[in-house]
């Protein structure tokens, strides 16, 4: 009866453990496949910078989601100079920032900080809101509403606020 017993439980430990690894590896791939897009449109997005404006080394990558879609490289050319290479997802045109010739990620994340306090960061990105290189930042408030700031690249002024949504 013990050695039934003991068969039972084994049988019984195998199954838990195998449903755990089954999940596991399910909960893997799903989230391979959720990130796939993602990698494809940054490694494009880095091999249109390298052909049009020289990138040489990228350092950051971000999404941009307003009226439209923008992929941004963050990097140096081979001359060292600091960029940055909007990237339309759409129409595939290409826009080179200096990047000392406006306001960095840490300018505007100081200034959302400083400014709107938030309890958390969401997203940053930089693309192109109504003709303007701009970055958008998106937050949750100190009520936990979501929150958007768009600001602009080359000075850092308000281009739009929407707060409490």
């Amino acid at each position: 009866m013990q050695r039934s017993q003991k068969k039972s439980k084994n049988i019984m430990f195998l199954s838990i453990l195998g449903a755990i690894v089954v999940i596991v590896v399910g909960a893997f791939i799903l989230y391979s496949r959720a990130k796939s897009p993602m990698v494809t449109a940054e490694k494009e997005a880095v091999t249109i910078a390298k052909k049009y404006a020289n990138l040489d080394k990228e350092s950051e990558f971000y999404r941009y989601n307003r009226d439209a879609t923008y992929f941004t490289v963050a990097g140096t050319t081979k001359a060292n100079k600091k960029i940055y290479v909007i990237v339309a997802q759409k129409g595939g045109k290409v826009k080179v920032l200096t990047q000392a010739n406006g306001k960095s990620k840490n300018d505007i994340l100081t200034y959302i900080w400083d400014k709107k306090n938030p309890s958390k960061i969401l997203n940053i990105g930089l693309g192109i809101y109504n003709d303007v290189p701009a970055w958008e930042v998106s937050y949750l408030n100190k009520k936990k509403e979501l929150s958007y700031e768009t600001i602009q690249f080359s000075d850092g002024k308000v281009l739009k606020s929407v707060e409490n949504i």
